[in-house]
């Protein structure tokens, strides 16, 4: 193992658990060493993930990385299928963004996905202005495809057919993006193949509005 890799194991057993935290103890920032481990373990280890987050939320105070954090517990909650408390842990990930609007997450997209999955109609209208509070944090195709994407869905579940067609189309444009605009990170944050059940959902709904 590196000398750095000590906060970033993607596995976990009392081994690895004993030497992390002699290796934290000798830290000067605790409390992002604490964050960083526990983002490499949300899928995998989801448990030892939130015991992690729950120290570093005690060492943290105002830091600037608690929106982070919060995203990554709501990360962990969905591998245990804790689904109330993820959306709670977005909710305060964006809540937390409003109260230190330079520390940017994409809790955004994360809970509109997780609000539209669950079909939680009455969370429709949050998601909506957790979307327009972030219209300008949109850099890469990836986001304009995200944030149009769920707005179109969320539109449509809505009954306003005209919006959410609007929306499809323009997500689908930025899915065509083959280069970001950025001149030194040409393919970074293009549209990939993970996203094409999304894809499908926003020409099936193009389709549906225009018969």
């Amino acid at each position: 193992m590196a000398a750095n890799d000590w906060f970033r194991n993607e596995d976990w057993d009392s081994t690895i658990e004993a030497r992390f935290f002699d290796k934290l103890s000798h830290a000067r920032d605790k409390a992002q060493y604490l964050k960083i481990q526990a983002r490499h373990l949300a899928k995998r280890h989801p448990k030892a993930a939130l015991a992690l987050l729950q120290r570093f939320f005690t060492l943290s105070g105002d830091s600037i990385f608690t929106a982070e954090a919060f995203l990554y517990q709501a990360e962990a909650y969905l591998c245990l299928g804790e689904t109330s408390e993820a959306i709670t842990a977005l909710k305060a990930a964006l809540q937390r963004e409003r109260e230190f609007p330079n520390a940017r997450t994409l809790a955004w997209s994360e809970y509109a996905d997780l609000v539209l999955r669950e079909r939680k109609h009455s969370l429709y209208a949050d998601a909506l202005v957790a979307l327009e509070e972030h219209k300008m944090d949109i850099a890469f195709p990836i986001h304009e495809f995200l944030w149009h994407g769920y707005r179109a869905l969320i539109a449509s579940e809505l009954g306003d057919s005209k919006k959410a067609r609007e929306s499809a189309a323009i997500a689908l444009r930025a899915a065509e993006a083959k280069q970001s605009p950025f001149r030194y990170h040409r393919t970074l944050g293009v549209v990939g193949d993970e996203h094409e059940p999304l894809k499908v959902k926003l020409r099936q709904l193009i389709s549906e509005s225009l018969s």
